[in-house]
């Protein structure tokens, strides 16, 4: 047994490799991923990654091990390619010998009739098969859906056989079967085989006496969907092609799973180190909308900044009353990164239940978030904003006020352009004032400016 087991790939592929050395119960072997994109080795259980000097010859030689087995694979897969290039697709089907195959031509008369062939036909031809045989050679089927060009094919074959197949018990091989498929869709990159699987699962039913135990059995597989392993394959989905397409599959796919899979989405965006895929992944959440919510709630609470800032983007962005008590929360976050795009997610919510907090943002010890309500409370214009903005241009807030913020409050009221504003900013340019107050002066003649209706910059 090896010391070591290294894998092409970041933290879905070695939890994914982590479940396979599992099953084949090896699972305690050491395993490491070394993810290409910043050469950092990813360890199971270790949520964040191990980052080598880039001189290192630690790192020089795990890149070797890596780049060797990469091409070792290459090479393999493309003689294989090279030949059965020329082979029919039902060479690729174990057990059907040159017999069965010309059989199976001569009913049919091409490989593409028989990939068009309801299942209900597949036991006339040929019609000599002893009994039995029909089974088998749905079996052998079955099992040689593992290439690409039979994997679509290959889950409307094994929907036939759970909802259409005539079956003396409950076919839970299929499902089984259909079960395996999603893994082994996303892991090709094939989110529309694993969407059809689902849609389907979920949308055909059956009665009678199989009807509890298809429910249980669906639930299964929707519980594998959405687990760590099958979120991280969506996951790396995104790491080399993130198109508008590709993020309307994953949404649907988040949507189909539920509860689970949307927490183990954030989950993994939690600990996302690419900018780039982490803005996409916020991108998709907003596509998948409410259901999102709870899950994205539970981060505005999270200890990294940047993770809580994203989700109290996307929680804006979603524009869902139910996560206001998480934005008021996120307003007193100890980042002031988060309290400034908290303050921004109370404006576009503004009414009586957001305006309070953000008032309240005007005290704050962070200049750039008290510009930012400034700016905000501007835009919005309501009434209830004047009073505390020339109390701050007035400096009247009971605390030094720098006048680079005063001047901020005086742009909001000459933005608002209302009535109210305007009689404030009056009272601010005809206070009287001593000749020596002169950051005062300087306060006033922005407002005279501002009240004959000049642009002030």
């Amino acid at each position: 047994m090896p010391d070591l087991v290294i894998v092409d790939g970041g933290k879905g592929q070695v939890s994914a490799a982590h479940d396979a050395m599992r099953n084949l119960g090896v699972g305690q072997i050491p395993l490491a991923g070394l993810a290409k994109r910043f050469e950092e080795l990813y360890v199971k259980d270790v949520s964040e990654p191990i980052v080598l000097p880039r001189t290192s010859q630690a790192l020089y030689l795990v890149q070797r091990v890596r780049d060797e087995a990469h091409r070792f694979a290459v090479t393999y897969h493309r003689g294989v390619r090279q030949k059965t290039g020329m082979q029919s697709a039902l060479d690729a089907i174990a057990g059907v010998g040159p017999k069965r195959k010309k059989a199976l031509l001569r009913k049919f008369g091409s490989v593409k009739a028989i990939r068009e062939a309801t299942v209900e036909s597949l036991p006339s031809a040929p019609p000599q098969m002893e009994e039995g045989a029909v089974a088998r050679l749905r079996e052998m089927i079955v099992a040689s859906f593992q290439s690409d060009g039979l994997l679509g094919l290959g889950v409307r074959v094994l929907m036939a056989l759970l909802f259409h197949g005539d079956n003396d018990e409950y076919p839970a091989s299929a499902v089984e079967a259909l079960e395996e498929s999603v893994g082994i869709a996303l892991s090709r990159g094939r989110l529309d085989v694993a969407l059809e699987i689902l849609n389907g699962v979920r949308s055909g039913s059956l009665r009678g006496e199989w009807f509890r135990e298809h429910n249980q059995r669906s639930a299964a597989l929707f519980r594998r969907a959405a687990d760590q392993t099958h979120i991280g394959l969506v996951v790396g989905l995104l790491k080399d092609h993130r198109t508008s397409e590709r993020a309307e599959l994953i949404g649907e796919y988040l949507r189909l799973v539920g509860e689970h899979g949307l927490r183990e989405f954030v989950t993994q965006l939690a600990e996302e180190r690419s900018r780039p895929v982490r803005a996409f992944m916020c991108h998709i959440l907003v596509r998948v909308g409410r259901p999102a919510v709870p899950s994205l709630r539970l981060l505005t609470e999270d200890r990294r900044w940047y993770v809580a800032r994203n989700a109290v983007t996307v929680l804006g962005r979603i524009g869902d009353r139910s996560a206001l008590p998480s934005i008021h929360e996120a307003a007193r976050y100890p980042d002031p990164r988060v309290r400034k795009e908290a303050a921004r997610v109370l404006g576009a919510w503004a009414d009586g239940e957001t305006l309070t907090p953000l008032l309240a943002l005007l005290g704050d010890p962070d200049r750039d978030v008290t510009v930012t309500v400034i700016k905000v409370l501007g835009r919005l214009g309501l009434e209830e904003g004047i009073r505390p903005l020339e109390n701050l241009a007035l400096a009247r807030a009971g605390r030094p006020v720098e006048s680079a913020i005063r001047e901020e409050a005086i742009r909001a009221l000459a933005a608002m352009k209302t009535r109210p504003a305007r009689e404030a900013i009056r009272e601010i340019a005809h206070r009287r004032l001593w000749l020596w107050q002169r950051q005062e002066r300087q306060i006033r003649s922005l407002a005279v400016r501002a009240a004959r209706g000049e642009r002030i910059a």
